[in-house]
């Protein structure tokens, strides 16, 4: 693997961990401006639709601007929202720089998903989209950790004041790319929009993409704490020590992925990942012991890790170097989508009057489920050389 490579899987590891640096402090200093929760939790949420929003317009614009230029507007506005954060005065102003940060994470995390997959090449290329994925969760599980330190040592608005000045670094690294990564991409070409939809493949690939997205808020994040709370009674130490066994698990099983992908292909391993992965939540919701739980989360990760680079390389292979862009611009969009939604479903089916955890949790289970029958289906006979 080229050290240009590892420059790429470097710069996204270092934003992603630049991301990650306000996690701790977000909803706090929030709370320093109002006392509305509905408002502090919208801190959240206005990233993550800012991100969706900017995605496929991304891909769209890819072959126009350039790859360079890209990343770096998309760092400029991470490094301006975490500037304006900084030195927010009120909450609505504080909302404004998070909505700036989710649209530059948008342009600079399409960008770079575009720019890694041309370095790939057949035969290697399950490997390349398993280390990027393993550096975007390498990236975002260091953040909260230097972020909490840094709060703690240095005041609140510190993360954001480092937020700034990691992602000028990474502004000044992406400007350095263009050099070798724009040769093959001339400018004044525009990026074709995919015909996304003319492959079942493809079309199964959004599905299982956007229920990634949703399963990893809404049961990761949100029930399985919830879950370990009520059932179990574990302290927030044991909370936040679960959530990173299932992390861990995605990255140590990330470059085994890969492996497997570039081995046997791609067709079964979405469908099966999905099956097993919808196990393990149901381990979660019907296991009474403790130890269960803890298998349940450890498996729960290992089968997530398995899905990205399987539906990854299909969209690589299947569609047509010009629509690239615009393709992984829909494949984000769809995954984010379910990152939104997930919470938001979850806590409107928690107030209503069949609500609770484990309710919940079979809704989770059951999307698996169907996007790994999508998949299944969608894959059986599916020619690799086929294009859209």
């Amino acid at each position: 693997m080229s050290a240009k490579v590892w420059v790429l899987l470097v710069l996204v590891a270092f934003v992603m961990a630049g991301n990650g640096l306000i996690v701790p402090i977000l909803p706090i200093y929030g709370e320093t401006f109002s006392s509305s929760a509905t408002l502090v939790g919208m801190l959240i949420t206005i990233f993550g639709v800012a991100r969706l929003a900017a995605n496929y317009p991304t891909g769209l614009v890819y072959r126009r601007m350039g790859p360079a230029a890209l990343m770096a507007f998309g760092n400029g506005l991470l490094m301006a929202g975490a500037v304006g954060a900084a030195l927010a005065t009120d909450l609505h102003l504080l909302l404004f720089c998070r909505l700036v940060q989710g649209l530059g994470s948008g342009i600079f995390l399409t960008t770079m998903g575009v720019v890694v997959a041309r370095q790939s090449r057949a035969g290697s290329r399950g490997r390349f989209m398993a280390l990027y994925q393993a550096a975007i969760f390498v990236g975002a599980g260091l953040g909260p950790a230097v972020g909490g330190f840094i709060a703690e040592h240095f005041g609140i608005a510190a993360p954001f004041w480092a937020y700034a000045v990691v992602s000028a670094a990474a502004m000044c690294v992406s400007l350095t790319v263009r050099r070798e990564n724009e040769e093959n991409s001339p400018a004044s070409a525009p990026s074709a929009p995919p015909m996304i939809l003319a492959g079942s493949v493809l079309r199964a690939n959004l599905f299982v993409s956007f229920v990634s997205g949703f399963v990893r808020t809404a049961a990761l994040w949100q029930l399985i704490p919830l879950l370990a709370a009520t059932r179990f009674s574990m302290g927030f130490d044991k909370i936040g020590l679960a959530v990173t066994v299932t992390s861990l698990a995605n990255v140590v099983i990330l470059p085994l992925s890969g492996w497997i992908v570039d081995r046997f292909g791609w067709r079964l391993l979405p469908s099966l990942a999905s099956f097993g992965f919808a196990g393990a939540l149901a381990i979660i919701a019907f296991g009474r012991a403790e130890w269960e739980f803890w298998l349940g989360v450890a498996l729960a990760g290992v089968f997530g890790g398995l899905i990205g680079p399987a539906t990854s390389t299909a969209l690589v292979e299947l569609t047509a170097p010009e629509a690239l862009p615009a393709a992984m611009g829909i494949q984000r969009t769809a995954a984010d989508f379910g990152f939104v939604a997930g919470p938001v479903a979850v806590g409107i089916l928690a107030d209503s009057a069949f609500g609770s955890e484990g309710t919940g949790m079979l809704v989770n289970i059951a999307l698996l489920l169907m996007s790994g029958s999508a998949w299944f289906f969608a894959a059986r006979g599916a020619s690799s050389s086929a294009r859209v």
